[in-house]
């Protein structure tokens, strides 16, 4: 069984949400963020990148399977998305993990891998530690991307194309706290330059350090 997704807020358009799975569920949403709020995102994230962690041994570490670069932006930051997010998803803010925004340059990627976690494992548990298990991702594109960059899910025979503003939505974990195997994905090698901002909600209460603050101004 899989984690249901409430009704769309009213704050989105009749047509702006599409599923297109069952089972596992896997949602579209058509502009998400306005072409302002993906603007905003990158022009504050460039200059801040560094090379992406992959979540392993409970903390991030550096991986050949992942070869974009990121940062990560306090939740208190970036309000608007931030409760975007928790509109949709019907999460409280403080499950949210820090707000990501991530860069794929031409060539780069990552690998078939899953956003959940084993929790039976050594590794599993650490991760689980602070806030539990993944039990929803969000991914944003904030730019269009003509050629290559594509997310694919493999097991269900899905690929999205990126355009501005649109979000994914799927449950990387079974209700029962299970990384869900359907749930395996890829960012495949980038043509044009991709900008996606990524945002994984736990079990419970996730704490976090961002590599970008924002002037309360900005």
């Amino acid at each position: 069984m899989q984690s249901p997704t409430p009704p769309p807020p009213s704050w989105l358009s009749p047509t702006g949400v599409r599923q297109l799975h069952g089972h596992p569920p896997f949602y579209v949403v058509e502009g998400f963020l306005s072409t302002q709020e993906c603007e905003g995102l990158i022009r504050q994230a460039d200059g801040f990148m560094c090379t992406s962690p992959v979540v392993g041994k409970g903390n991030g570490e550096i991986s050949p399977s992942r070869t974009s670069t990121s940062c990560y932006f306090a939740r208190e930051d970036l309000p608007s998305i931030c409760h975007k997010v928790c509109m949709l998803t019907g999460k409280p803010a403080d499950h949210l993990e820090l707000p990501q925004v991530g860069r794929y340059l031409p060539t780069q990627f990552y690998a078939p891998h899953l956003d959940a976690f084993d929790l039976k494992t050594q590794d599993g548990m650490r991760f689980a530690q602070n806030g539990g298990q993944r039990v929803a991702t969000v991914l944003i594109y904030l730019n269009d991307v003509p050629r290559g960059g594509n997310t694919s899910f493999p097991r269900l025979g899905l690929s999205v194309t990126p355009r501005r503003g649109m979000a994914v939505v799927f449950f990387p974990s079974t209700l029962d706290g299970c990384a869900d195997e359907l749930a395996l994905h890829t960012a495949e090698p980038a043509v044009d330059v991709k900008y996606v901002s990524q945002i994984w909600i736990r079990q419970g209460l996730y704490t976090g350090e961002p590599t970008r603050r924002l002037l309360r101004n900005a």
